[in-house]
């Protein structure tokens, strides 16, 4: 299928999708006693449960891509499957890069989060105390925190008129950053802030540009200068779309829009340069050092660590449990007594994206996959089940 020939239905399935809301189906077990937490148990080895079960979904067509487990800075499984670029025969490896989609919004709340621990932000401040440009309703209205928890009433800049269309032209830093920040500007509330939970794009893309405001560099110099050289993620970045499509390093997104659903490399569709609500790309190792380092105090101290993870201050309640909460890190619940980040991200245009974090218990499991978005997902959720029931 030509470029040409799906272009219309990319609008489509970008419209449909952008971003995933992860939110707030993490699953609830049964309270019981904890297992030795120091032990692996058999099930996360290689050769266990977890690893014959995603094997299982590779062979079914369901997963193409990376997954990792990790306890106690120590990986104890890793598996890749399929090809990230079938036209050249590249194999998917362990250090293979990919796009994180939403998960992205972590780090944009980890920045925000290191930002409020020198005093440079506040999360009772306003978007208009360090942004001009915006209309009233959300300048003098929409604080950091209405940002942070998807409560500020605004949407998703990639549903205005005109963007898909626009964007698919950019072709610099500049021209992509310029460009959101005119749209965001754009975007009007859907709600008032704090009466509910809408998902937004525009909100952690205006956090990305008070970030910039705050700290004198762009967005994407901060993220590399302050998350990912301390935490030790040398392989993660914000790429251009010319190096997604020349570095073989990095898994080339596939789509299903070919005739009887067949998967067609979209790399070619997707903007210059992504932004602060889902343009990093990174391994699955990488994604582990971002969940040791905070611990470690690399990147943030432990009260402001405590606060930015959190459910102790106030943030919304997620439907489905009593337990799920939005934190300023992403959501995260109580499953079977302990404390899970479960955070998600993708798109039908080729991104899917999981990472899954026990800080108490010390596990986390991520998996990157490059087909439609929620492929990544059941990978996370069996670890899940295995790792509450132990």
């Amino acid at each position: 299928m030509r470029r040409s020939e799906h272009r219309s239905t990319r609008r489509t399935l970008l419209g449909a999708a952008g971003a995933v809301p992860v939110a707030a189906g993490i699953a609830l077990t049964a309270d019981a006693a904890h297992a030795d937490p120091g032990r692996v148990p058999k099930s996360l080895k290689p050769g266990g449960e977890l690893d014959r079960h995603v094997r299982q979904l590779a062979e079914n067509g369901q997963f193409s891509g990376t997954f990792g487990v990790y306890h106690r800075g120590r990986r104890t499984l890793r598996r890749s499957y399929g090809l990230a670029n079938v036209e050249a025969g590249v194999a998917n490896e362990d250090d293979t890069i990919y796009a994180l989609a939403s998960v992205t919004k972590a780090l944009t709340g980890l920045a925000i989060g290191q930002l409020v621990e020198r005093g440079d932000v506040a999360y009772h401040q306003t978007v208009g105390h360090y942004l001009d440009g915006f209309a009233a309703e959300v300048a003098d209205r929409v604080t950091v925190h209405h940002l942070l928890t998807h409560t500020s009433g605004l949407g998703d800049y990639m549903r205005l008129d005109g963007y898909l269309d626009e964007a698919a032209e950019w072709a610099s830093e500049a021209e992509c950053w310029d460009g959101l920040m005119r749209y965001i500007r754009e975007d009007t509330l859907q709600a008032a802030p704090g009466t509910g939970d809408v998902y937004s794009n525009t909100g952690f893309s205006i956090l990305g540009a008070i970030i910039a405001a705050a700290s004198g560099q762009t967005y994407y110099d901060y993220v590399r200068e302050h998350v990912f050289a301390p935490a030790g993620m040398a392989d993660s970045d914000f790429c251009t779309r010319p190096e997604w499509t020349e570095n073989p390093r990095i898994a080339h997104p596939y789509a299903p829009i070919g005739e009887e659903g067949e998967r067609i490399d979209v790399v070619a569709d997707h903007v210059y340069l992504g932004g602060p609500a889902g343009g990093a790309f990174s391994t699955v190792d990488d994604m582990h050092r971002l969940t040791a380092a905070p611990a470690a105090h690399d990147l943030i101290g432990a009260e402001h660590l405590r606060l930015l993870t959190g459910a102790s201050s106030p943030k919304p309640p997620l439907g489905g449990t009593d337990t799920a909460f939005g934190t300023y890190f992403g959501p995260g619940a109580i499953t079977n007594g302990t404390w899970v980040h479960q955070i998600s991200g993708g798109s039908n245009m080729g991104l899917s994206a999981d990472l899954q974090w026990f800080p108490d218990d010390e596990w986390t499991v991520v998996a990157l996959s490059h087909w439609e978005q929620r492929t990544s997902g059941p990978v996370v959720a069996e670890s899940r089940e295995i790792i509450a029931a132990l």
